[in-house]
Protein backbone atom coordinates (compact mmCIF):
# COMPACT_ATOMS: atom_id res chain seq x y z
CA UNK A 1 0.00 0.00 0.00
CA UNK A 2 1.31 3.68 -0.96
CA UNK A 3 2.32 6.18 1.82
CA UNK A 4 2.10 8.99 -0.92
CA UNK A 5 -1.00 10.76 -2.57
CA UNK A 6 -1.62 13.78 -4.31
CA UNK A 7 -2.68 17.24 -2.92
CA UNK A 8 -3.13 19.24 -6.04
CA UNK A 9 -0.13 18.79 -8.52
CA UNK A 10 2.16 17.56 -5.39
CA UNK A 11 3.42 14.24 -3.82
CA UNK A 12 2.40 14.03 -0.18
CA UNK A 13 1.76 11.71 2.99
CA UNK A 14 -1.39 10.85 3.79
CA UNK A 15 -1.13 12.53 7.30
CA UNK A 16 -0.15 15.96 5.20
CA UNK A 17 -2.18 15.17 2.80
CA UNK A 18 -5.37 14.59 5.34
CA UNK A 19 -3.96 18.12 7.42
CA UNK A 20 -4.57 20.42 4.12
CA UNK A 21 -7.50 18.75 3.62
CA UNK A 22 -9.34 18.99 7.15
CA UNK A 23 -9.62 23.02 7.87
CA UNK A 24 -11.59 23.76 4.18
CA UNK A 25 -13.39 20.83 4.50
CA UNK A 26 -14.60 21.78 8.07
CA UNK A 27 -14.60 25.72 6.84
CA UNK A 28 -17.28 24.34 4.20
CA UNK A 29 -19.10 23.04 6.70
CA UNK A 30 -19.11 25.73 8.98
CA UNK A 31 -20.59 27.90 5.89
CA UNK A 32 -23.51 25.63 4.97
CA UNK A 33 -24.43 25.16 9.29
CA UNK A 34 -24.45 29.15 9.57
CA UNK A 35 -26.51 29.60 6.03
CA UNK A 36 -28.82 26.35 6.77
CA UNK A 37 -29.68 27.41 10.70
CA UNK A 38 -31.89 30.50 9.92
CA UNK A 39 -34.79 30.03 7.44
CA UNK A 40 -34.89 33.11 4.84
CA UNK A 41 -37.48 35.49 6.06
CA UNK A 42 -39.23 35.93 3.03
CA UNK A 43 -40.35 32.71 1.58
CA UNK A 44 -39.09 32.02 -2.19
CA UNK A 45 -41.71 32.21 -4.83
CA UNK A 46 -43.13 28.90 -4.82
CA UNK A 47 -43.95 28.39 -1.25
CA UNK A 48 -45.70 32.17 -1.40
CA UNK A 49 -47.80 30.37 -3.88
CA UNK A 50 -48.66 27.32 -1.99
CA UNK A 51 -49.43 29.31 1.34
CA UNK A 52 -52.78 31.08 -0.83
CA UNK A 53 -53.61 27.04 -2.09
CA UNK A 54 -56.54 25.50 -0.26
CA UNK A 55 -54.27 23.13 -0.12
CA UNK A 56 -52.41 23.89 1.70
CA UNK A 57 -54.56 25.40 4.18
CA UNK A 58 -55.12 23.75 7.96
CA UNK A 59 -58.50 23.01 8.66
CA UNK A 60 -58.89 25.76 11.62
CA UNK A 61 -57.97 27.66 8.44
CA UNK A 62 -60.42 26.32 6.01
CA UNK A 63 -63.55 26.73 8.69
CA UNK A 64 -62.62 30.44 9.26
Amino acid sequence: MSTTCQHGDRDCSIEEATELTVDPHNEIARDFQRAHQNPHPVASPELQRHATSPRYRTVNESAG
